[in-house]
């Protein structure tokens, strides 16, 4: 019994040596970093441009800080037909109330911070023109430990979708947005009449008119809207989120997301919204 005792004594003891060893704290350890500025920046016509956001990216095992990442010394400039805008910093994004942003305008973006140099192109897509919005019921199918069905009402649209463009859809209420189930159309998704169909709502209804005619109603006051890109989106927008876990894509991570910059990482991207209602 004393034999058994001390042994159990002994097999605590060497369990309590493995569980500090397990708790050394390891220092000196390093990891590949290179630094990198982050460029943010939508262009849109009408006035809409709420400027070019810089940050860089800092050692993955340093604790995030924003004021840290954020640059505010860098000489940015937008150029078009030839002439170079300059942008100043003012407490968040590089701007210049000066550049009129136009539809149908190519623009580049040039970055200059101490050995960095980003660069990107874009160009701003024109308005949507003759769009007629419909409706239709229909039943959407989801698949998950069992399949079910919803019966819902589309409200859809065909439109003449342009080359080098790609689309998101949604509506708006009340001044929010609500986009359709983050889905995005290109010119090669057209179907054999050269038409693309595009949805920008799924709305659910019950069995009876009482509750159909009120949803129509419904449907009818809201907004729908178009936002055309420029097509190298689209490569965005299908990695966004490679790489992703926690935090924001321009912090510590994002590195396996597409890009549109040179000599850098983020995205300068057109983009025009047309709006819509009901007749």
């Amino acid at each position: 019994m004393i034999k058994n005792k001390f042994s159990l004594l002994i097999l605590i003891f060497l369990a309590g040596l493995f569980i500090n060893s397990c708790e050394e704290t390891i220092t000196g350890v390093s990891l590949p970093y290179k630094e990198q500025i982050v460029v943010r920046g939508v262009i849109e016509p009408n006035g809409k441009f709420e400027g070019i956001h810089l940050t860089r990216t800092l050692n993955p095992l340093d604790e995030y800080d924003y004021n840290k990442a954020l640059v505010s010394d860098a000489e940015v400039n937008i150029i078009s037909d030839n002439q170079s805008y300059k942008l100043n910093f003012n407490g968040d994004v590089y701007n210049n109330n000066d550049i009129q942003f136009l539809a149908g305008k190519q623009y580049q973006l040039d970055v200059k911070w101490k050995n960095h140099n980003p660069r990107a192109s874009t160009f701003i897509p024109e308005q949507m023109e003759n769009v007629e919005l419909q409706y239709d019921t229909t039943t959407i199918y989801y698949d998950f430990e069992i399949r079910f069905s919803e019966k819902v009402i589309e409200v859809f649209a065909y439109i003449d979708a342009k080359p080098k463009n790609v689309y998101i859809t949604g509506f708006l209420e009340r001044g929010f947005e609500y986009f359709r189930d983050f889905s995005i159309y290109n010119y090669n998704q057209r179907d054999k009449d050269g038409k693309l169909k595009v949805v920008f709502a799924h709305f659910g209804f019950s069995d009876g008119m009482n509750n159909y005619d009120a949803i129509i109603r419904m449907i009818k006051n809201y907004e729908y809207f178009i936002d055309s890109y420029d097509e190298q989106y689209l490569n965005y927008y299908n990695t966004r989120y490679n790489g992703s876990m926690s935090g924001g894509i321009f912090g510590n991570e994002g590195l396996n997301i597409q890009w549109n910059v040179k000599g850098g990482l983020g995205l300068f991207i057109g983009r025009n919204r047309t709006i819509f209602k009901f007749n």
